[in-house]
């Protein structure tokens, strides 16, 4: 009888792959199967308050699985107004402050039950004085554990602002990935605009 259940659980039907898909996208989801968070090593970054610091503003992020939810990113800059690092709020840890260094590693803006769902870094030879180019990498699957990557750029024409291949934008919205039976298991491209 045994035999007879194991055969029959295997049939080829379609409730049954179902099964087996849902039962191991749960299983994924619930043990943390996948990386928890993109390769490199993170940071959190240091609470912190906006007074006294100089910031201005980049970018207004927006989430269609987060309705309601804006996170903005600012440049905290010094007096000779080179980035000293960024300024985070919107996040579930509260405001948040990244130095140059904590972004060279991988800044940690999103986490969502234990999930990193965004993270930025500065990459090659980005600067204080000059910027250079930022990577925004995100959790497109969340059941594989595969991560995206969006490039950007910080750069300085009057004021410091974010630029996409030339193109300078202030808002983002990430749309959700949902898998076939409509459970949002990541991010999608992010969409950019001017504001």
């Amino acid at each position: 009888m045994f035999n007879r259940l194991i055969q029959v659980s295997w049939l080829p039907t379609l409730s049954t792959r179902r099964a087996i898909w849902a039962f191991s996208a749960f299983a994924c989801l619930v043990t943390s199967a996948a990386p928890s968070h993109a390769a490199g090593t993170k940071n959190v970054g240091t609470g912190c308050s906006p007074e006294g610091l100089s910031l201005t503003p980049l970018v207004s992020v927006t989430s269609e699985s987060r309705p309601g939810t804006v996170y903005r990113l600012k440049a905290i800059l010094n007096d000779e107004e080179h980035v000293t690092g960024l300024f985070y709020s919107g996040s579930s840890l509260g405001n948040r402050c990244f130095t140059l260094e904590d972004i060279r590693k991988n800044a940690l803006l999103v986490n969502v039950d234990g999930r990193d769902i965004v993270l930025v870094k500065a990459v090659g030879d980005f600067s204080s004085e000059k910027g250079g180019s930022l990577d925004l990498t995100y959790l497109h699957d969340g059941i594989f554990g595969t991560y995206r990557h969006f490039d950007m750029d910080l750069e300085r024409s009057r004021n410091w602002q974010l630029e996409k291949e030339g193109t300078p934008f202030n808002s983002i919205f990430l749309p959700k990935r949902t898998n076939a039976v409509g459970i949002t298991v990541g991010v999608e491209a992010p969409q950019i605009s001017w504001k």
